[in-house]
């Protein structure tokens, strides 16, 4: 490519011919990837200003507008064979520019890409401009990812882009043939019309009737498995929206919850994609566990079941992520319990023994240690409310590593002892009937009598785990004192255990 210049490149992408329009994307694409030694590139990632860029994406956006416009006029498959390709250049052009100088954007070009995506992404006709899906999502995941651009947002264009991917998710989950019922039964779903984020903070979407956003929305559903390529870059943009400090994210914290949660329930996408959905999750339950109860406890509910399904997943990030709601929610497991269905109450224990049947299949050194706990002030009484402590026991500061096992321990001791609770309480009140009414009731199994069972009969991994659940257990449960006897008897079994581990943590079960 002879004499091949920026300006020429521009020229031609502002060209009304189909064929100069493709060149110029073809030169422009060169430019920024093929010439890495050469003056160009330096000018691309050392000096372009923002100015220079905007007039770039400025090219792009027409190219796109004009592209969009010939692919839904199109008749033949030539025609459209050869729309598509030029949007998927323009596309792909379009992602490496902004990946190149994303830190060097100001606010108003943004805002301008941002725009440009959330208009042009929506086809005319029905679901999401096909060659534009894939590469529009990744530049929108790009743009939010960089925090310094997201917190600049005013309120009214932080709650556009939520709507805008919110649907993008609820369109992952829901086929079109479900789309209507879904709408008429009163989904608070919202529409992927063209809102923009205009520079008055009040998109043209918010001034429509409520009955044509439902045919917007209806009209605009994707096609099957439209959105499946971008669906981590789609969840990834939820994510960074709920993480930024200043977002009105409780404004939108129903809606999130409840879409991710479905989301996450009919989800058989890949680990990376789920937990960045519960990453999104943790965002939104952070900033609103203490000031909406209610929706937290719906949100714990929900995600019991599906935190059993995906446990299995090998990757101990995603685990983390996992434990975070229930680490959240741990205040509040005895309304949940309180709520639930016996029905429910199974999925808990069912959840208790598969993160127990992991924890005990892990590497001794991946379990939480005696060596990794601060005893030095058991006889003090830790404040609760600090990280990793409880009233006798506090994780050793700065060790990484063992947070992971002690939350899932504590997690794990918290659902046994307030369903410990509840089940006590289910009896006395089952006596008290029988003795009214002359019925029988068969008593219910208390669940800290398993891990009594396990101390007992188990295999070594199994005793150590239950020692652990013991010495947590202590802590926050007041055991009748002949209750209380009958477990440290059975405690003491393993002080003389041969694994010096096992020793260990019976002997700190029975000092609590």
């Amino acid at each position: 490519m002879e004499n091949l210049t920026m300006d020429r490149a521009l020229a031609r992408l502002r060209s009304n011919v189909m064929k100069e329009r493709a060149d110029g994307l073809a030169d422009l694409k060169h430019l920024i990837t093929h010439n890495k030694s050469s003056s160009e590139m330096f000018l691309f990632s050392e000096v372009l200003s923002d100015k220079a860029y905007h007039q770039i994406f400025e090219a792009l956006f027409k190219v796109a507008k004009l592209e969009s416009a010939a692919l839904s006029r199109s008749k033949s498959s030539s025609q459209k064979g050869g729309a598509t390709s030029r949007l998927s250049a323009c596309a792909d052009v379009l992602r490496i520019l902004v990946g190149i100088g994303i830190h060097k954007l100001r606010l108003k070009t943004v805002k301008a890409l941002l725009d440009h995506v959330t208009q042009t992404l929506p086809a005319p006709t029905s679901g999401y401009c096909e060659p534009l899906v894939s590469e529009y999502f990744k530049v929108a995941n790009t743009i939010l990812e960089c925090s310094a651009h997201l917190e600049h947002l005013s309120h009214e264009e932080w709650c556009d882009l939520a709507d805008f991917f919110i649907q993008a998710v609820k369109d992952l989950v829901r086929s079109p043939s479900n789309a209507t019922s879904s709408l008429l039964d009163g989904d608070d779903g919202v529409s992927i019309s063209r809102g923009r984020l205009s520079r008055s903070g009040t998109p043209s979407v918010r001034s429509a009737s409520a009955t044509e956003r439902l045919n917007r929305s209806l009209s605009r559903r994707p096609r099957d498995g439209q959105l499946e390529a971008p669906a981590e870059s789609v969840i990834l943009c939820v994510k960074h929206l709920t993480s930024t400090s200043n977002g009105p994210v409780p404004e939108k914290a129903h809606i999130i919850v409840d879409t991710v949660i479905e989301f996450l329930s009919s989800s058989r996408h890949s680990a990376p994609v789920q937990q960045a959905a519960f990453s999104a999750l943790n965002s939104v339950l952070s900033r609103v566990c203490t000031i909406d109860v209610s929706l937290t406890l719906r949100t714990v509910s929900g995600l019991i079941p599906i935190i059993r399904r995906l446990w299995s997943i090998k990757s101990s990030t995603f685990k983390e992520q996992m434990l975070v709601p229930l680490l959240l929610g741990e205040p509040y497991l005895p309304h949940v319990i309180a709520k639930n269905s016996e029905e429910e109450m199974t999925e808990l224990l069912n959840l208790i023994d598969v993160m127990r049947e992991e924890y005990c299949r892990r590497h001794e050194r991946e379990q939480i240690q005696i060596d990794d706990l601060d005893l030095t002030g058991t006889t003090m009484g830790f404040q609760k409310e600090k990280p990793f402590s409880t009233q006798t026991l506090r994780l050793r500061f700065g060790l990484r590593r063992a947070e992971s096992p002690w939350s899932l321990i504590y997690v794990s001791a918290s659902i046994i002892a307030t369903l410990s609770r509840h089940t006590i309480a289910l009896d006395d009140h089952a006596r008290t009937e029988n003795a009214k009414h002359a019925t029988k009731r068969r008593k219910l199994e208390n669940p800290i009598d398993s891990v009594l069972q396990r101390l007992r009969f188990s295999t070594l991994t199994d005793k150590s785990y239950a020692a652990q659940i013991m010495c947590f257990l202590f802590d926050v449960v007041q055991f009748e004192s002949s209750i209380l006897l009958g477990y440290i008897e059975i405690i003491l079994q393993c002080v003389s255990d041969k694994n010096s581990s096992l020793c260990s943590w019976a002997m700190l079960a029975i000092t609590r």
